[in-house]
């Protein structure tokens, strides 16, 4: 069988299978975590096998590049990535720490539920789904 295939300028894909081309290759076994499809034609395994997808890399920027970027208006978002630190957080200053012990209850962490409301908002539940 022999079926026409429609190049579209997408970016994001090689090719894209039509209903009509799956019906006539069915029945298949999908691996789509591994990108392999498997089909019989005319007697004979098919075995397609996509692409592995290479992770994505950080390469470090200089702060040179970030400002050429800025002014050619080249950056509409950036994140700052770093290493998560495994080091205690630093004590807090006096000022706060005098702040924390006047509102304890406040920064204190909840021990009961909040006390009812004149507006008490719940989700309802499907009967025996607890």
């Amino acid at each position: 069988m022999i079926t026409d295939m429609k190049v579209l300028d997408m970016e994001a894909y090689d090719a894209i299978l039509a209903y009509d081309w799956l019906c006539s290759h069915s029945p298949m076994t999908c691996h789509w975590d591994q990108k392999i499809l498997k089909f019989e034609d005319k007697g004979k395994l098919i075995t397609l096998i996509g692409l592995q997808a290479k992770p994505p890399q950080l390469n470090p920027v200089s702060l040179k590049t970030i400002n050429k970027w800025v002014k050619g208006n080249a950056i509409w978002a950036m994140a700052l990535v770093g290493a998560p630190s495994h080091d205690p957080p630093p004590p807090h200053s006096d000022k706060v720490q005098s702040v924390i012990q006047q509102y304890k209850d406040v920064f204190s962490d909840p021990k009961t539920l909040p006390p009812q409301r004149c507006h008490d908002h719940h989700i309802p539940l499907l009967p025996g789904l607890l």
